[in-house]
Parts: C-alpha cells; sequence; structure tokens
C-alpha cells in the first residue's frame, strides 16, 4: 500500500493525478476497509500543502462483487441449460444465446444469431417464414404486459429432417431495458408419440368401423357422440339423423328405465357391466334384441365423460326361444316315459304344469296348478325350493335338494332337480328315494354300533390307565425307599431285586403316561398352554437330558441349533416330542453311531431335524410308524443292539402334538441300515 501511496502523491505534486484513487485496508480486528481518497494541493498562506478527503466505500464494493457473483452464477445457469435459451429486445434483434443453440439449431450457431434480427433467422427456409409473424406478435404482447402464449413450429436440420420445437417466451427487464427472454425445446418425440397415437387411433377406428358387432358412446346425458356401421345399419337410421340424438330415443320406457340405471351403477362404481339385456327400436319399429357392454369412459386428465360398449345381436337367439316354448309338445312326448315326477314352475315357484301320478303327489292337481309351490308345502322346504329355483335361473346350471314328505301317512325321502328351462322357468324332476333312504339309515345305525363300541374301548383304556396309576405310585416308592434307606443292609441279590422293580415300575409309569395322553388326545382334553418359549434351549436341555444313556451306549450326538429362537408353543410338550424323538434314535442306532438334530429358521416356519445312522425304515414300517400302537418289531440277525421295549404310542403322541400346534411331522429313510431322519415342522406364529 505504501508505494502505491507515494505514487500518487508524487503524480498530484507532479500535476499529473487529478482522479481518486480506491484501495483496500485491514482493520485493526482483521476486517477489510475499501477507502476512497482523493488529493489536491491547496495553498495556505505562502505554502503549498496536500489536502485529502477519503471516505469509507466498503458496502459499496461489497455490493458490486456480489453483483458480479450473481451475474457470473446466472451466466452458468444460461450456459448450461439443456434447451435453447436466447434475448432478443422489442424490435426483434438478437442480444444473447446460450450454448444449447449450437446443439438445437445444427445449421446455425449462436455466434451467427446474435445481433441479427429474426426476421433474418426465419427466413432462409420457406416452411419456417410463418415463424416470423408467430414471435413478433409474441413480442408485442409481452411489450404491452400481457403473458406470452407457447406455441409449436418445426425447424430444418443440417441432414434435411424436421425438428419440432416448442416456443415459450417472457417479458424481462436487464439495466432498465425491457427484454424478452424465450426458450425453445425440443419436442421431436413428443410429435412422434402423437403421430404413434392418432395413427393407432384411426387404426382403432376402421376396427370398430368394420366390426360385426355394434359400438356406441354416449355422453354423460346420454347423446351419441360416436356410433359404428353396424349400430347405424341396425337402426336403420342414417349418420345425421343419429348424431346427438338420445338412446332413449330408440328403446321403450320400461328398458330405458333398466338402462338409466345400468348407466347410473356403473358411473357410481367405475366397474364395467357386462352381458346387459337390451332392446333397440329400429326407425321401422322392428325391435333388435341385444347384449351389451357398458364402460366408464374418461378425458386426459381422468374426467368421466361418458359411456362406452360393445353391442352383440341376438335377435334370432330370443326368436329361436320362442320357437323353443312353441315346441312344447314335442319335448312333452319325450319325458312323458320318465318315472320321476315333474312340475314346471316360474321363477317365483308357481305351478305352471305337471306329470306324476296322483297317489304320488303331495296334494291333488286342482289344489295345486298356478300356485306357488312355496305357499303348499311346509315353510321350510317351500323356502329351499324357491331358493334352488332362482339359484337355477341365475347361474342356468342344475341345482339338487332333498327333502322328506309324509304321502299317506308315511315319510318319503326325494330327490328334486331343478333344471333351467327359461329366463323365468325352471323344470323340476322329482325321484323317490325312499328304499335308499332306508338303506343309508342301516347303515348309519351300524355306524353307530360301531362307534358306541369304540367309545368303551377309549372309556377302557382311560379307566384302567388311571386304575393302575394308584397302586403303581407305592410299589415305586417302596423301591426307591429300600434302596435309600436300607442299601448297606441288604444283599446283592436283593439290590438286583429292588432295581429290577424300579425299572419296571418306572417302564410301567411311563407306558400309563402315554395311554393317559392317548386318552386326552381321544376326548380332545389335550389342552396346550403355548407361550413365547425358546426352542433352541429345549433340545439343548433334553439332550443334556439323555447325555448318561449316549454315552452308556458310546454314540455321538450332534447338534446344529441358532443360539435362540423363540417361538409361541407349549414348552412341556414340545420337550416331549424332542425327548421321544431323540430317545428313539438312541434306542434303533448301534454303538459308535452318530445322531444329528439340526434346526432351521425358514422365516415362517422352522424345521428340527433328528437324523441317526441306525437301522433305518423300511416303506411298510413308516406307513405304521405314527399310528397308535404302531409299535415295530424287528428281530433280524444283526439287530441285536436294538432296544425292542416300548409301547408303539410315543411317535403317535408326537404326531398329535405337532399337528396341535399346526406343525407337521414326516420321517425318512433310505431303507434297513442306511439310517432315518425325522422332520418336525412348526409356524414361527
Amino acid at each position: 500500500l505504501k508505494p502505491r501511496l507515494e505514487k500518487y502523491i508524487d503524480k498530484i505534486i507532479a500535476g499529473e493525478q487529478t482522479r481518486t484513487t480506491e484501495f483496500l485496508m485491514r482493520k485493526e480486528n482483521g476486517d477489510r476497509l475499501w477507502v476512497s481518497l482523493n488529493g489536491t494541493l491547496i495553498k495556505l498562506g505562502d505554502e503549498t500543502v496536500l489536502q485529502f478527503i477519503a471516505r469509507d466505500i466498503t458496502q459499496r464494493k461489497e455490493a458490486e462483487e456480489r453483483i458480479r457473483e450473481s451475474e457470473l452464477k446466472y451466466r452458468h445457469l444460461f450456459e448450461s441449460s439443456p434447451f435453447v435459451i436466447g434475448l432478443v429486445d422489442l424490435n426483434g434483434n438478437v442480444i444473447d444465446m446460450n450454448s444449447a443453440t449450437n446443439q438445437l439449431l445444427t445449421t446455425r450457431t449462436k455466434e451467427d444469431l446474435i445481433g441479427k434480427n429474426i426476421k433474418d433467422i426465419f427466413s432462409v427456409y420457406e416452411e419456417e417464414r410463418p415463424v416470423i409473424k408467430l414471435i413478433q406478435d409474441q413480442i408485442k404482447r409481452m411489450s404491452n404486459g400481457e403473458k406470452g402464449q407457447p406455441f409449436e413450429f418445426p425447424l430444418l436440420r443440417a441432414d434435411g429432417t424436421t425438428q419440432w420445437v416448442i416456443f415459450e417466451g417472457s417479458s424481462i427487464n436487464i439495466e432498465g431495458e425491457s427484454l424478452v427472454q424465450f426458450i425453445l425445446k425440443d419436442i421431436t418425440e413428443n410429435k412422434k408419440a402423437e403421430q404413434i397415437l392418432k395413427e393407432s387411433e384411426e387404426k382403432f377406428r376402421k376396427i370398430i368401423e368394420n366390426a360385426r358387432v355394434g359400438y356406441y358412446e354416449v355422453d354423460l346425458k346420454g347423446n351419441f357422440t360416436f356410433f359404428n356401421e353396424t349400430l347405424r345399419k341396425w337402426l336403420k337410421y342414417s349418420r345425421d339423423e343419429l348424431a346427438g340424438t338420445n338412446y332413449r330415443t330408440y328403446t321403450s320406457q320400461d328398458n330405458f328405465e333398466r338402462t338409466f340405471k345400468a348407466f347410473n351403477e356403473v358411473f357410481k362404481t367405475g366397474k364395467e357391466i357386462n352381458n346387459f339385456d337390451y332392446e333397440i327400436i329400429a326407425k321401422d319399429g322392428s325391435i333388435i334384441y341385444g347384449i351389451t357392454t357398458i364402460n366408464l369412459m374418461y378425458d386426459s386428465e381422468g374426467k368421466k365423460i361418458g359411456f362406452s360398449g360393445f353391442m352383440r345381436d341376438v335377435t334370432e337367439e330370443k326368436i329361436a326361444e320362442k320357437k323353443l316354448k312353441e315346441s312344447e309338445k314335442k319335448f312333452r312326448r319325450i319325458f312323458e316315459s320318465i318315472p320321476d315326477l315333474y312340475f314346471l314352475v316360474s321363477e317365483e315357484s308357481v305351478i305352471l304344469d305337471y306329470k306324476g301320478s296322483e297317489e304320488d303327489l303331495y296334494v291333488p292337481p286342482e289344489t295345486f296348478l298356478g300356485k306357488k309351490m312355496s305357499e303348499l308345502l311346509p315353510h321350510e322346504l317351500g323356502e329351499k325350493n324357491l331358493k334352488a329355483i332362482k339359484k337355477t335361473i341365475e347361474t342356468k346350471e342344475p341345482t339338487i335338494i332333498e327333502y322328506e314328505l309324509p304321502i299317506k301317512e308315511e315319510f318319503r325321502y326325494y330327490e328334486a332337480r331343478h333344471l333351467y328351462f327359461s329366463k323365468d322357468q325352471v323344470a323340476i324332476f322329482i325321484r323317490d328315494l325312499t328304499e335308499r333312504k332306508k338303506a343309508e339309515l342301516l347303515i348309519k345305525e351300524e355306524l353307530i354300533k360301531l362307534k358306541e363300541l369304540d367309545q368303551i374301548r377309549k372309556d377302557l383304556i382311560s379307566r384302567v390307565s388311571h386304575e393302575l396309576k394308584t397302586p403303581l405310585i407305592p410299589v415305586i416308592s417302596g423301591a426307591e425307599l429300600l434302596s435309600t434307606i436300607y442299601k448297606n443292609q441288604i444283599g446283592k441279590d436283593a439290590k438286583n431285586i429292588i432295581e429290577m422293580i424300579d425299572k419296571g415300575g418306572s417302564r410301567l409309569k411311563t407306558l400309563i403316561e402315554k395311554l393317559i395322553n392317548v386318552s386326552r388326545i381321544e376326548y380332545d382334553k389335550l389342552i396346550l398352554n403355548k407361550k413365547r418359549n425358546d426352542l433352541s434351549k429345549i433340545i439343548k436341555d433334553a439332550s443334556n437330558d439323555m447325555r448318561y444313556v449316549l454315552e452308556e451306549r458310546k454314540l455321538t450326538l450332534n447338534l446344529i441349533v441358532p443360539e435362540e429362537l423363540y417361538l409361541e408353543i407349549d414348552g412341556i410338550r414340545i420337550e416331549e416330542v424332542v425327548t421321544n424323538l431323540l430317545s428313539n434314535a438312541i434306542k434303533n442306532t448301534p454303538p459308535h453311531g452318530k445322531i444329528d438334530i439340526e434346526l432351521q429358521d425358514e422365516h415362517d416356519h422352522v424345521i428340527m431335524r433328528v437324523s441317526d445312522t441306525g437301522v433305518g425304515l423300511t416303506e411298510k414300517e413308516m406307513e405304521v410308524l405314527f399310528t397308535r400302537f404302531g409299535k415295530i418289531d424287528r428281530y433280524q440277525e444283526g439287530l441285536e443292539y436294538i432296544d425292542i421295549k416300548g409301547s408303539g404310542l410315543g411317535l403317535y403322541i408326537c404326531k398329535e402334538i405337532v399337528e396341535m400346534h399346526g406343525g407337521k411331522i414326516w420321517a425318512v429313510s433310505p431303507g434297513r441300515n442306511k439310517g432315518s431322519s425325522f422332520f418336525v415342522r412348526l409356524p414361527v406364529k
């Protein structure tokens, strides 16, 4: 700063410097300070001295810097825009264009355009000349304070292809000058899509026009906005006569009311109606019967604008239906020989005709012809029959009901087969099933007797198991007492006898517990106490309880279970399942064998696998594996290691417990001496 000041002062003294100078200084606190310094020579008496006037211009400088940064930012946005952006004055002279100009206007560069008038730019090609007036009109509108209106026009590219763009302008004031900023966007792809859509619509219209079915479009008031040639021919009117008229003109009042309700339903729900019966009155008074669809139409903004549908001419079918009714006499001859009772009834069960002997009828013919079945029959049967009639008419499918009625002081059983006859009539064929029902009743009585015998068996198991449990308790307790208190006072033989009593009592106790569980299952009294339990811990605890037996039989147990896995289960019952499966594996695996227990989480369920390298299972054995008393006895050579003691109830109880949890249990084995795997699948929730 000092050299600059000295130089400035020297110039003032020399008379060379008369302008103000500006420089940047730092305040004591480090803030920037811009200063404007103006120095002049003045006379003070006989002396010439320098006079300086200093002004703080920091705010002005900072404002200038912000303006400069804003201009740079605007310039960056201006230049980096993917769209062509330009500035023109109110006379149409181009002041500036951004870099996107070179990509869009391939026949011109931005440098070529700046400084030229739009009349010079868009007069090169004849196709583009109308654009000049459009742009001039836009400039005029915006200079008058009005909003610009976007418009589209084609541009010719250097390769001879046409490119469509949209012009959007807005007024802008820069440094007090009114200008127009415009944006050109490439809409070529949009134009192509519009053309494809237009061609598709034209193709659709051609298809509709040449369709063999009628097609219509009406507005929300029901006035025709479009119809194809097929529908026009049906109505026998010219296009001019039909266009804009209301559909109610060509139908009866009843049909109009039905159709109005259908249109109203579609308008409210937005759901299409199919197979709507419709009648058209042609110009010559003839009636065309049709089946039509009714669809709701929307505009591009999703607003409801009317209805459309395809209509199929079923006049010939309706005529054929009438002819079918006329051929009723021929039909009667065919079924006269059928032994079943026959009734022709209306939709409301009014009896129109019948066939059958009077001795088979519930009431005489003179009392039921022309009357409703629902009023002649007992109330419950009448309602049941009426529902069957309505269902048959609705679905056009046969409906069968069975019932009983007193005929001549005897209850007889019948089957009524309802068959669709016409849109408001049903044919009913009634067959006497009394003899068959008697046979079925005899079978039911025999089944009841069998169930009673089965109940006796269940009661016997329940009572015996509970009766055995009471005297068994002192036997087991006495054996435990003798071996504990008098163990030093009895001999070896006595000890063996006590041990034999204890083992036999324990085995009998286990059998009784299983019988009680079976009884609970059969009487639906086995109740689960489900709560959040860690299945991994249950498996580990059960395995630890069997550790002594595993070591005694020299077996290796491999656990592949997660650290923890919580399920909504009855922990005690599931522990029974794990213990039973592990116990079976131990019993059926030779010394030095291997047992694996694996637990896998499959998201919505878990699978536990208990595998062994033991005796395996045959297909026949797997068929009875999970049945009551499905005990498998094996006495073959080489199977001496198998512990054959058991009731055959364990796996049955396991199956019931697992299924009560909503799970499944099954076994897989490649065959004898190839080991086996038991799987348990339980739901997570």
